[in-house]
């Protein structure tokens, strides 16, 4: 069905209505304009023989519609203006060009016309713009992560990502990688703060791999420590457990191209135990010339998907050196 205005028509009307577009009545004065214009015609006496409705219609049967509508759009001997085009003509002509396109498209019984109404209102009541479709999705999505443990998942807070986001210091064009991202809460912030980021994302968790997909994410992976590359900036909240951290971080600034940027959300962990594991990466920070603040205690209390927890955290920045 290829008639733009047809389907228009037919999604107007509905399954309730559509049958009406496959008839053809002639009225009284409809059918003595065309007499007058043919006054033997064979056709004009199977009309006239037809019963008349309302003592003014006459519904034509389909195998009539084809020669009465010949009549009709002969010239007459007056021109345009003579009586059968000045008489049978607004309506004739409006019921004509919607059974020819019905016809076109094999829509040949009011059945068949009911049935592409009703099929064409379903499409049009389901059709969606894309946008909102993904954002529904997603949505739900998220709701089916309530209450789902999920081990090692803290959703980044809208604040906390936002505030991460901004010590990335962004420019359009930047590649961006978020090796841990949960269900892309960090992805979400960087990108409302500059749309014109290539960001890139790694995530081992189907069912938070699948929110990615919904919104849209580039996965590159399951897990950032199996990542080769160099990325512009790296924005990042980690595992806490077992000071597994220490490790995410010093690998990622391995990741990072010279003058790049790398924030990272951790543990109190390794700001305060006294193994030499930590020691050291105490030190390491120094010598990067690493920045570490203290995060809101309640900071990761807020969660829209119920994954909170009371853990304290802080924020690291490193600033790579650029080369020469």
């Amino acid at each position: 069905m290829g008639d733009p205005k047809l389907i228009e028509l037919l999604v107007h009307l509905g399954p309730d209505h559509a049958h009406s577009l496959t008839s053809v009545c002639l009225t009284n004065k409809e059918f003595e304009a065309l007499r007058t214009h043919r006054p033997h015609s064979t056709v004009l006496d199977s009309v006239e023989a037809l019963p008349v409705q309302y003592g003014w219609l006459r519904e034509l049967p389909s195998e009539q519609v084809n020669g009465v509508l010949t009549i009709f759009r002969e010239p007459a001997p007056g021109g345009p203006s003579s009586t059968s085009r000045r008489t049978a003509s607004d309506l004739l002509a409006s019921e004509a060009r919607n059974w020819e396109a019905l016809q076109a498209c094999g829509l040949t019984t009011p059945a068949l016309a009911v049935e592409a109404a009703a099929a064409l209102c379903a499409l049009a009541e389901a059709r969606v713009d894309p946008s909102r479709a993904r954002r529904d999705r997603v949505a739900a999505l998220e709701r089916d992560l309530v209450g789902d443990r999920v081990p090692g998942f803290w959703p980044t807070p809208a604040p906390l990502a936002t505030h991460l986001a901004a010590l990335a210091d962004l420019h359009p064009g930047l590649r961006v990688l978020e090796p841990q991202a949960g269900k892309g809460d960090l992805v979400d912030a960087l990108l409302t703060l500059e749309p014109e980021l290539h960001v890139e994302v790694c995530e081992q968790n189907g069912r938070l791999r699948e929110v990615l997909e919904a919104k849209g994410c580039c996965l590159i992976g399951e897990g950032g420590m199996a990542l080769r590359g160099k990325w512009d900036r790296i924005v990042m909240n980690l595992p806490f457990e077992g000071l597994a951290d220490i490790g995410h971080v010093q690998h990622a600034y391995r990741l990072l191209a010279p003058g790049g940027v790398l924030v990272a959300v951790m543990g109190n962990g390794p700001f305060f135990r006294q193994e030499p594991r930590t020691r050291d990466f105490r030190a390491w920070l120094e010598g990067v010339g690493a920045e570490v603040t203290a995060n809101d205690p309640d900071a990761f209390r807020v969660s829209t998907t119920g994954h909170s927890t009371g853990v304290q955290s802080r924020t690291m920045q490193i600033v790579k050196p650029s080369l020469g």
